[in-house]
């Protein structure tokens, strides 16, 4: 193998490796540039092999595979009306249709709200004496590109050193790349003030379905979507920095979301109605997203 020394140049030529005591002996300045004194802990590149004339086959290595997994969480949001309330003439109509829709919204929040901050565990229920499992979310999965302001006031420049940062991978290399910037009015607010008017609505915002605003940067093109679960008081600091293709939502086999409708007891004076939904977040190549907390503001 060969190496090169950022800071210094030099070019050396490793001869042994010992694993168990991190130790390498080398062959120093190799080439044009003489060997110089190396700090502790000096970053090396591994350029590669240098294979001699006439030499036998090199020792075999491989990549170690890591097992990854996540589990799926069972979310369910139920109600129901007594035979009187379904019997009785209410002013707006019958209030089915009405408490469908919103008990419908509520069970989307809760989901998002999992994909965003769940954390992966696996219990016991004490009720049932079953498995009861929650979900890892984005906040679960992002751990490389983690960038705490600690209540500081965030810069121009610390928004470029965390774009180049959350585009050093990347699911499209060799073509325009384009990641999703997940975040609170504070952001679009800090982001219109930085690039002075820069921003673009998306014209695809209307297929979205939400505003999306687009900034093309020397390191790809950002799309910044105001989320309003991060609008609140202890969620208004927080982005996500998300490389779409990477990421995705893994519903179990025949349990994405389904209405299923008259679930009460045979001896309920009444209906029940639920939603249910059994799913879980899939998020490949860490390094490619990136999450920002706790700014205390922008300048």
């Amino acid at each position: 193998q060969t190496v090169h020394v950022p800071r210094t140049g030099e070019y050396m030529l490793v001869t042994n490796v010992v694993i168990a005591t991190n130790t390498l002996t080398v062959t120093r300045g190799l080439g044009s540039i003489p060997g110089a004194a190396l700090l502790d802990n000096e970053p090396l590149r591994i350029c590669g092999t240098s294979s001699a004339e006439n030499a036998d086959t090199p020792a075999l290595r491989h990549t170690v595979e890591i097992d990854s997994f996540n589990h799926t969480k069972i979310s369910r949001t139920a109600w129901g009306f007594s035979d009187t309330e379904l019997n009785s003439e209410l002013y707006a109509g019958p209030d089915d249709a009405t408490q469908m829709l919103l008990k419908g919204i509520e069970h989307g929040v809760e989901i998002e709200q999992d994909i965003m901050f769940g954390d992966r565990s696996e219990t016991i229920s004490a009720d049932t004496n079953t498995v009861n499992r929650t979900s890892g979310g984005l906040r679960f999965w992002i751990t490389q590109n983690v960038f705490d302001i600690g209540g500081a006031l965030l810069t121009e420049q610390d928004m470029a050193n965390i774009v180049r940062a959350g585009f050093r991978y990347n699911s499209r290399d060799g073509q325009r790349r384009s990641k999703m910037f997940v975040c609170s009015r504070l952001y679009i607010s800090a982001l219109e003030f930085w690039f002075k008017g820069l921003l673009r609505l998306d014209p695809m915002s209307k297929q979205y379905g939400i505003e999306v605003y687009d900034y093309v940067s020397g390191n790809g093109r950002l799309k910044f979507i105001p989320h309003d679960l991060l609008s609140e008081d202890d969620y208004g600091t927080l982005v996500f920095i998300l490389d779409m293709p990477y990421i995705m939502v893994r519903p179990m086999r025949n349990r994405d979301t389904k209405l299923h409708r008259n679930r009460q007891g045979n001896g309920i004076d009444g209906v029940v109605h639920e939603y249910i939904t059994e799913t879980g977040l899939q998020v490949k190549i860490d390094d490619a997203h990136a999450i920002v907390m706790n700014a205390g503001g922008y300048t």
